[in-house]
């Protein structure tokens, strides 16, 4: 381990904790892992230009999710960095159909106010 990395050891034990239900782990291990997902979120929105998600906003959709599913018997922290990775990459996702959809159902609004106003000025003629 390099001087000033901090060491993993205890991420792994805290993980391993929280799987058998110790809530007080989970509170020590959100403290130590939050900068690192913030990273993590931070490089994906860098890599989507189209990604108008805050990291914040991301880090804590992931821990909703990560905190309202069954226990999982973590074995050490990758695993744990890959799942919050892909939780990202789905909540991005969802965002962006969102926005579409919304998109699209405004688009089709504003058409449906431009063919009522040109039929309207048809029968008017």
């Amino acid at each position: 381990m390099e001087v000033g990395e901090p060491s993993k050891a205890p991420i792994t034990e805290l993980l391993r904790l929280w799987s058998g239900g110790d809530k007080v782990a989970l509170d020590r291990l959100t403290g130590l892992v939050y900068t690192d997902l913030r990273r993590i979120a931070r490089l994906r929105r860098f890599q989507r230009a189209d990604s108008s998600i805050q990291p914040t906003l991301l880090v804590n959709e992931v821990y909703i999710r990560l905190v309202g599913t069954d226990p999982v018997a973590w074995r050490d922290r990758a695993p744990f960095f890959a799942i919050a990775a892909h939780l990202m990459r789905l909540i991005a996702a969802d965002a962006a159909r969102l926005r579409g959809a919304l998109h699209c159902a405004r688009f089709r609004s504003a058409l449906l106010r431009v063919q009522a106003r040109t039929e309207i000025r048809m029968r008017n003629r």
